[in-house]
């Protein structure tokens, strides 16, 4: 009798799962002093879950079973389970890489969700590995994500007849198993400032400038004399990846003419990620010069290895207006003082 009341006890200390959402009588119910209560001591389907990452090889049974038990000591309700890759190389001790969707894969996520039973926990699947996409080889390439591409020519239009050539495809075009499919030519005036583009790196290649905290500044005479609308950084990420998300940094350009000094630019750096691997424009006063200054003004030490000007006008941060990266929208300086011949005009464009 005594060994069967035991083995009863056993069979019933697991504990019971935590439901997905509360019950319909919870979430229906009026605001009452009940839920002064509640607050300070909520049921269970209230409290936080947590990310549960498969990183490569890096992964075994044990650790599992440990995590998970820890996960539930802290009182977190249950996990949110991601397979992520080791962007720094195998892990010491482990030489061996667990592939998604792989029997030994399947085995352990099998594993994962009954000690997350166990343990009471909930169990949340990703339905894809990691932060990427969701898909597999079962998705042909004309039912995956799309991207936009495009390649650019320039041409000059003959005085007599019709121009023929043939365009170039894009580059990732050509990449292996890709559905690729063309869908306009358009057309237009080379605007001014690219008809003759004039570009200059004031950092040589290979080189970088270090700045702040603090302020510094950088004065230079460029090979000659040129009218210049825009200047171009390297990655957000690329300068400060640590501190990417907020720089807390302003740039302030400034040319050198009849003997004084004049501000073409004075803005602050965007929000950005980590992730932001996307240059970064700016839009300048348009000034024609030789000398010029670049005076970085923030409170984190950032890494420079690209100041491009160039005579070519561009929208501030077009980059992540264009949705090329994550980052915020730049608002200072948006409409520098410019040629308006060199801009594309909207009823200049044609479609052929």
């Amino acid at each position: 009798m005594v060994i069967n009341l035991f083995l009863a006890a056993l069979l019933s200390s697991s504990p019971e799962i935590v439901p997905v959402l509360p019950d319909r009588g919870q979430l229906e119910a009026a605001f009452s002093d009940r839920d002064v209560e509640t607050f300070r001591h909520p049921d269970k389907v209230y409290y936080p879950q947590t990310w549960f990452h498969f990183i490569d090889g890096n992964v075994g049974r044990e650790g599992i079973t440990a995590d998970l038990e820890a996960i539930a000591q802290a009182g977190i309700s249950g996990i949110q389970f991601f397979h992520g890759g080791n962007f720094g190389g195998d892990w010491p001790g482990q030489s061996e890489h667990i592939y998604c969707l792989t029997e030994k894969w399947d085995s352990l996520v099998s594993f994962t969700s009954s000690e997350a039973r166990r343990l009471g926990l909930r169990f949340t699947m990703q339905n894809c590995p990691g932060w990427s996409m969701a898909g597999g080889p079962w998705i042909s390439p004309e039912n995956s994500m799309r991207n936009l591409c495009w390649t650019r020519t320039v041409v000059s239009a003959p005085e007599e007849g019709m121009l023929s050539l043939e365009l170039p495809v894009p580059e990732a075009a050509a990449e292996e198993g890709t559905d690729y499919r063309e869908l306009f030519v358009l057309a237009f005036p080379t605007p001014e400032g690219e008809r003759d583009l004039f570009e200059y790196d004031v950092i040589p290649q290979g080189q970088s400038w270090t700045t702040g905290p603090g302020r510094r500044e950088y004065k230079f005479r460029l090979p000659q004399a040129g009218t210049l609308r825009s200047i171009t950084l390297n990655p957000l990420q690329q300068m400060n990846h640590g501190k990417s998300y907020e720089f807390d940094t302003r740039i302030e350009v400034l040319v050198r003419e009849n003997d004084s000094w004049r501000t073409v630019l004075d803005a602050s750096f965007p929000q950005t990620n980590w992730q932001d691997d996307a240059e970064m424009t700016f839009a300048l006063d348009e000034s024609t010069s030789d000398e010029y200054s670049v005076v970085i003004t923030g409170g984190v030490e950032l890494t420079m290895e690209r100041i491009r000007f160039s005579s070519a006008a561009k929208n501030n941060n077009w980059e992540g207006e264009a949705a090329w990266t994550l980052r915020s929208i730049v608002r200072e300086s948006s409409h520098p003082e410019q040629n308006p011949d060199a801009y594309i005009r909207m009823d200049s464009i044609k479609d052929i």
